[in-house]
């Protein structure tokens, strides 16, 4: 296997890889990252790219046709098409030495990440915070704007064991805070749910 080490990252590469931190992309939706290309030549310098980083196991595709996901290697010629708008059921991610290679370039600092996801269960009645340490989400929570009268009882703090930071990274601890809002504290969580932004 190659030594991601070894081999320097282009500057296309890091802005794809940037780009795919967060989120799983369409092949074609990341061509509006290629920096100075003319667009006739924007698919082309996309799929050899993707071709480049699939070949490097930093990134993965997936066939999303028929409902399913089933991750596989795209040839060279549907990696065009894809990045052409041809084949809109390629999506590409992250891998793990993606993500390393990213965090080696990016460098982000995880203790300064929050997250603030709903409990599907109850849908936008309860939300979990998450973050390396109590102190940051108390800090959060505070510039948000939400205190004590947005909150139907007392906010319930924990820690748990594994936290997905990204779908690609997980960390090995964080605290939470669990909370349920009343109507007024509603109108907090555009704010509150920004803060993956951080990265």
């Amino acid at each position: 296997m190659l030594d991601l080490t070894e081999t320097p990252v282009t500057e296309t590469e890091r802005l794809i890889l940037a780009q795919l931190v967060r989120h799983r992309h369409s092949a074609w939706a990341l061509r509006d990252v290629l920096p100075d290309v003319p667009v006739d030549e924007a698919y082309l310098h996309l799929a050899e790219t993707l071709d480049n980083l699939l070949h490097r196991d930093a990134i993965f595709a997936m066939d999303i046709r028929g409902g399913g996901a089933r991750r596989y290697c795209p040839a060279r010629l549907e990696l065009e098409s894809a990045a052409d708008c041809d084949a809109p059921h390629l999506i590409v991610g992250l891998t793990a030495r993606g993500g390393e290679l990213w965090e080696a370039d990016a460098k982000p600092d995880w203790s300064q990440l929050i997250t603030v996801t709903p409990d599907y269960e109850t849908f936008d009645k309860r939300w979990h915070v998450c973050a390396a340490d109590a102190p940051t989400i108390d800090r959060h929570l505070q510039n948000s704007g939400l205190d004590d009268s947005h909150f139907l009882g007392d906010p319930k703090h924990d820690t748990v064991d594994s936290w997905q930071v990204t779908y690609w990274k997980t960390l090995p601890q964080a605290h939470r805070r669990r909370f349920m809002l009343t109507c007024r504290g509603k109108e907090y969580i555009r704010d509150l749910r920004n803060t993956r932004e951080l990265l």
